[in-house]
């Protein structure tokens, strides 16, 4: 009898004190409710944000800049020399970076997907200085950092309205990497490129200057590149001042000949070339594509062959029709 008590007693110590537990949980609840009451603050709702209409004149005290705080690691990179060997050459000379190398640049810095470039107005069209032939297609940008604004830039780039091979994508993409450029000045990026003394230091040791067919004075491009299609020698000093007085010189009965049986098209550089010299003749759609389809054969710039290249652009900046009409005596037959 007793082991059996001695089990029960036991047992009942094992099973929990459920009163004791509500007891407990009632005294908490008693002083909880014995605390005075705290008033809390409501913020009002954010106001929505108002729809953002573009135009083609942003006003640059809207674009609501801000100050950007960056680590010591980003500082780091974005501080970094440009590299060398990865600068590219205007045939002009002027000296540039690739807006791909700043992209991967921003991405090492920023953070992937951490920045981009927002349109902050339309794009337009003006006209060239000094050439009112030539139009400029502009469109100001905004950098966004970590969802900041942090500086603007407005982009350029020419835009050929008669040039089949320039689409309004090329242009708006061309307009998006120029101001890319120009933000990254701003923040102190790449500033070597904008460095006249660095620049020409950069032309003595990577570039050089040449002469191509049909110009009359001589264009750069790096060491590294391959010459030009129409190239014909380096510029010395010498050869400089001979081609310049001749205002480009007589190409050679051999390279006349050459030019005569190429049966290849001609470059993306040849063709921009013809729309910059029709712009500037003001020649028309029609007449062009007359003179492509009777002379040429053709019915596109992109499909003239070189050897006719030099006489199409010779009809362009002649006086007159580009294609000559016969004249005939009234009455004479057709």
């Amino acid at each position: 009898m007793a082991k059996k008590q001695t089990k029960t007693t036991a047992l009942a110590r094992r099973q929990p004190d459920y009163q004791g537990s509500l007891d407990k949980l009632a005294r908490q609840v008693a002083r909880l409710a014995s605390v005075r009451s705290t008033a809390v603050e409501v913020l009002p709702a954010a106001p929505a944000l108002a729809p953002v209409e573009l135009t083609e004149n942003p006003i640059l005290g809207q674009l609501g800049l801000q100050p950007l705080t960056l680590s010591a690691e980003a500082e780091a990179i974005l501080n970094e020399p440009i590299d060398e060997g990865k600068v590219l050459i205007k045939p002009t000379g002027a000296v540039y970076y690739p807006h791909i190398e700043y992209t991967r640049w921003f991405n090492r810095g920023f953070g992937r997907g951490a920045w981009t470039m927002v349109p902050a107005a339309r794009p337009k069209l003006i006209p060239a200085k000094g050439d009112d032939s030539r139009q400029l297609a502009t469109q100001t940008f905004v950098l966004f950092v970590h969802g900041k604004p942090v500086a603007q830039a407005t982009g350029e780039q020419e835009y050929h309205e008669d040039n089949n091979e320039q689409t309004y994508a090329d242009v708006i993409e061309a307009l998006n990497a120029n101001a890319l450029r120009r933000v990254a000045k701003r923040l102190g990026i790449g500033l070597e490129l904008w460095d006249r003394s660095w620049g020409q230091a950069w032309q003595a040791k990577h570039a050089i200057r040449v002469w191509v067919e049909n110009s009359s004075k001589p264009v750069w491009r790096r060491k590294v590149d391959p010459p030009f299609w129409n190239e014909t020698g380096p510029a010395t000093e010498d050869r400089t001042r001979r081609q310049q007085q001749q205002r480009g010189g007589e190409r050679s009965t051999a390279q006349q000949e050459r030019d005569a049986k190429d049966e290849r098209l001609i470059s993306d550089a040849q063709v921009k070339r013809f729309w910059a010299i029709a712009r500037k003749a003001k020649r028309t759609d029609d007449e062009i594509k007359g003179y492509l389809r009777i002379v040429c054969g053709v019915e596109h710039t992109k499909d003239i062959k070189r050897m006719h290249y030099d006489k199409a652009v010779e009809a362009l900046t002649k006086a007159g029709p580009m294609v000559e009409v016969e004249e005939r005596e009234p009455g004479a037959e057709g």
